[in-house]
């Protein structure tokens, strides 16, 4: 592909004069940057949740059974609610919905760091962070 002040022209459409833009304005790449960055740290949370948490679960006594039960209704839940985006994106801009994501990741972050119970860690870390 020739670049040509700024429009992008295939061989074919060089050659009958057409230009062609990128239809995000040539943002795609940052997207698709900012889109592994993310997985690659909140995946990270994810898989050493038990890691990350560790004091906290032996200290609460929470069994593996239960530490199982959090991350998988961490992971329903955030499959759930991946069928309201569309409507949310279609109702509010890409970058309000990006933020009330990134709200949600930080205070589940948050209210996870001062769990005290098994419904707490429930509430914090399988359904707000797991809004994501």
């Amino acid at each position: 592909m020739a670049r040509n002040h700024g429009k992008y022209f295939s061989q074919k459409a060089l050659a009958r004069g057409i230009a062609l833009e990128a239809p995000d304005g040539g943002w795609g790449w940052a997207v698709v940057l900012a889109f592994g960055l993310n997985h690659i740290f909140i995946v990270a949370v994810i898989q050493n949740f038990s890691l990350i948490y560790s004091n906290a679960i032996e200290g609460f006594g929470i069994t593996v059974a239960n530490l199982s039960l959090i991350l998988n209704i961490n992971s329903a839940v955030n499959n759930a609610l991946g069928l309201l985006n569309g409507p949310l994106l279609k109702r509010f801009s890409c970058r309000q919905v990006a933020v009330f994501g990134g709200l949600l990741l930080f205070s589940g972050t948050y209210l996870t760091s001062m769990a005290v119970s098994m419904p707490y860690f429930i509430m914090s870390f399988g359904v707000i962070f797991g809004k994501h």
